[in-house]
């Protein structure tokens, strides 16, 4: 999870959507970065409005744009697939034994197998009661060709420092419990 005060902007790190990523490129013009442990860096749409947004909003005294990605399903789950292959995972969380399509049905299963206990992003996303996240991002069109969505920053890279470009992600249309207002867009106000 990044909180760029500031620009008064949170970015929620749902998890096997490319977060990690983004939280390191962007980890450096945060206020706050938490990349560990991993209960806190996927911080839920619940815990933040319940916890951390209230908090942020009372000691800035305005209120805090809520952003975060959310990937097809069949690829999320992919991802969660190719993850839990890795030498070192549990042997009972393990897919290194196991066919992707033998995953995807043990996903199904009600209650769900420990190998393929992973949650979901509708839960993280979703608020237990009020708002949801304010803007959320498709994984799949992180490198769209939005140019009227950019913003540069200074970054000091290894070989010295540069200006960089970054691309905003592109919203979706609105879904339950996320709101039309305007966002700020990563790190300057839309």
């Amino acid at each position: 999870m990044l909180v760029f005060y500031d620009q008064r902007l949170a970015f929620l790190a749902t998890p096997k959507t490319g977060s990690t990523a983004i939280a390191a490129a962007l980890e450096s013009l945060a206020s706050v970065s938490i990349q560990r442990p991993p209960l806190l860096k996927h911080t839920t749409v619940h815990r933040y409005r319940r916890f951390i947004g209230p908090y942020l909003e009372a000691a800035s005294k305005d209120t805090f744009t809520l952003v975060a990605l959310m990937r097809d399903p069949r690829d999320w789950l992919g991802s969660w697939y190719r993850f839990r292959q890795r030498d070192g995972t549990d042997p009972e969380r393990s897919t290194a034994d196991m066919s992707f399509d033998d995953f995807v049905r043990a996903w199904c299963q009600t209650p769900r197998p420990l190998v393929a206990e992973v949650g979901s992003q509708g839960k993280f996303l979703r608020p237990r009661q009020g708002v949801g996240v304010d803007r959320l991002f498709r994984y799949e069109a992180i490198f769209a060709d939005r140019p009227d969505r950019t913003f540069a920053c200074n970054r000091s890279l290894a070989s010295g420092s540069r200006r960089r470009r970054f691309r905003a992600l592109p919203d979706i249309a609105a879904v339950g419990g996320v709101s039309r207002r305007p966002a700020a867009v990563l790190v300057g106000r839309a």
